[in-house]
């Protein structure tokens, strides 16, 4: 796929618990997803560690110096004790909706997943300047119901954009955080812990919040990339440590990219686990054939 307009930011966020698929990422995002600025934010305490995995071109910065006072502990004092376990899935959402939000309005921003390494080359604009946004499952019902508090949604796509990645531009996210301001009285940030106090049942996601605003507000700025991805990284391979040579090229026939989920046990595609499953075989195949591979 042609990539026609660079991006202008790639926005990363990580901790020491990913680094070793940081690792491996960072260098392909560079290959694979060229862009005037990559940048990498992480805790104060893990920034020598990814200062010395991290290739020389990424800037990599503190979260405080993206939310301010509006840090974790900012954000532990304002959740209720039933949300307070949630604060660091907060914390990252914050960081990469404020990151994109400080870029140039007509900025093209790229956040990406740190446990996701690209496999090939990407593009996120086509040759009329359509937002090109790859599909994710259906929208789960806490992620709309928090996405219908926040702002108005005239429709809801049957695909959800949790896709391991976000594109658009910085004035799309800026007119995100301004209508929730308007609507709610208050910085976005605390209108988002307000209403997940209030609402138990309700979570944020920044890349479904994000997809459905740009929906609702200007559909045709952008439209779906139907092509592969895969989420499951660990049950299809193993570890990121193991994406290399023939194997890398073998998936790269097969997916834009892939993920390793700290949740993925390495069973998904397991031929005990998943025999009325038929969907899921060419994935099974797909997982014998790379373990063939040196």
């Amino acid at each position: 796929m042609a990539i026609f307009s660079q991006l202008d930011t790639l926005i990363s966020v990580c901790a020491a618990k990913d680094s070793a698929c940081w690792a491996v990422a960072a260098p392909r995002l560079l290959r694979h997803c060229p862009a005037r600025r990559h940048i990498l934010i992480v805790p104060a305490q893990d920034l020598p560690l990814f200062k010395a995995i991290t290739p020389p071109a990424y800037e990599v910065i503190e979260e405080d110096d993206i939310l301010g006072h509006r840090g974790k502990s900012y954000i532990e004092a304002a959740l209720s004790p039933q949300k307070k376990a949630q604060a660091n899935w907060y914390l990252q959402q914050f960081i990469k909706i404020e990151a994109a939000r400080t870029a140039a309005p007509d900025a093209l921003v790229l956040i990406w997943d740190a446990d996701t390494v690209p496999l090939r080359p990407l593009s996120f604009i086509d040759e009329q300047g359509c937002i090109l946004l790859y599909a994710g499952a259906l929208i789960e019902k806490p992620y709309l119901a928090m996405a219908r508090a926040l702002f108005e949604i005239k429709n809801v796509p049957r695909n959800g954009f949790i896709a391991q990645n976000f594109a658009c531009r910085a004035k799309t996210v800026q007119a995100f955080c301004a209508v929730i301001k308007a609507r709610h009285g208050c910085h976005w940030i605390d209108a988002v812990l307000n209403i997940a106090n209030q609402n138990p049942d309700m979570s944020l996601s920044e890349y479904e919040c994000l997809g459905l605003f740009m929906h609702s507000q200007n559909p045709e700025s952008w439209r779906r990339n139907w092509r592969s991805w895969e989420r499951f990284g660990v049950s299809l391979l193993g570890s990121p440590e193991q994406l290399y040579g023939k194997r890398e090229a073998f998936l790269a026939q097969f997916f834009d990219y892939i993920s390793f989920e700290n949740w993925d046990n390495g069973q998904k595609y397991s031929k005990r686990k998943i025999t009325n499953q038929l969907y899921n075989w060419k994935k099974v195949l797909i997982r014998a054939w790379l373990k063939r591979l040196l």
